[in-house]
């Protein structure tokens, strides 16, 4: 019986959404609503530490997400497409309360996390309100936690996969050369730097309600396809401790890797905001 009313449940909220959806001659908003969203896309790479920024982000109410999305932007219909997945499957978690939220569509900012490049058609920077977080990392431990999951791969790989990944970055920006649109941020001031990246992104996203380290676990946390399947994501605050890795990555491999994160964070630092920039 509960398996049924949650079926239903699931299907009454799905059909509510493709019918607002569908109403708006604006793809980027819902019927009855005043304003369309603004997207808001992290951009990264795999094992940039994007899945703890997702849930800080996502875990603000005035943002609604749940990590990646997978989808394919190939146009500004797409949009509609992440608007009725990720409010979709946040139903699937909502209390009685959240449930009236829910229903009024109200949010802010429409999250996905984007990865591998599945930003194809960059005029949706252009065409869309949008802000977007640029999360790079440094190469070593970066390529060690890359090989960790995929040990089929070479460090080659590896490495071409990390210097397409921060190009692909750096095209995006450039193409839409306006830096008030992307944040960019690196994994170590996420870390070490917490309280003043909390700060920055309130500021830079405008929201009434503050970041916090503290986060909401979810039932698709550490869903593989979705976040991150390992580590300490599932902690619900930011742990410091490292996890073990039994990868290594040779001298030479790295020394590459560093030319290439020091020449792409220079030339993201260009074509984005950074933290200075809130001082």
């Amino acid at each position: 019986m509960l398996n049924k009313l949650r079926s239903f449940k699931s299907t009454l909220f799905s059909r509510y959404y493709k019918w607002r959806i569908n109403l708006a001659k604006n793809p980027y908003s819902v019927g009855f609503r005043k304003h369309p969203y603004q997207l808001l896309f992290l951009m990264s790479h795999m094992r940039s530490g994007s899945s703890l920024l997702t849930h800080i982000l996502c875990s603000n109410p005035e943002i609604i997400g749940y990590g990646e999305t997978q989808i394919k932007y190939n146009s500004g219909h797409d949009i509609q497409t992440l608007i009725h997945k990720v409010y979709n499957r946040n139903a699937q978690e909502l209390t009685r309360f959240k449930t009236l939220q829910a229903f009024g569509m109200s949010h802010t900012y429409i999250f996905d996390k984007v990865l591998h490049g599945n930003l194809k058609d960059l005029t949706i920077l252009k065409n869309t309100p949008n802000k977007s977080i640029v999360l790079i990392r440094e190469p070593e431990r970066t390529l060690q936690s890359i090989l960790d999951i995929r040990n089929h791969w070479t460090e080659e790989q590896a490495l071409s996969y990390y210097r397409n990944q921060l190009q692909h970055l750096i095209d995006c920006t450039t193409f839409i050369a306006d830096s008030s649109r992307f944040l960019l941020v690196t994994y170590q001031q996420v870390i070490e730097d917490t309280p003043r990246v909390l700060q920055v992104l309130q500021s830079f996203f405008g929201t009434e309600q503050t970041f916090s380290e503290q986060y909401k676990v979810r039932k698709t946390t550490g869903q593989a396809g979705i976040g991150d399947p390992v580590g300490h994501i599932k902690a619900g605050t930011i742990v410091r401790e490292r996890r073990q890795l039994n990868t290594t990555v040779s001298t030479m491999i790295i020394q590459k890797a560093h030319r290439v994160f020091e020449k792409a964070h220079h030339e993201l630092s260009h074509s984005c905001l950074t933290l200075d920039s809130f001082n």
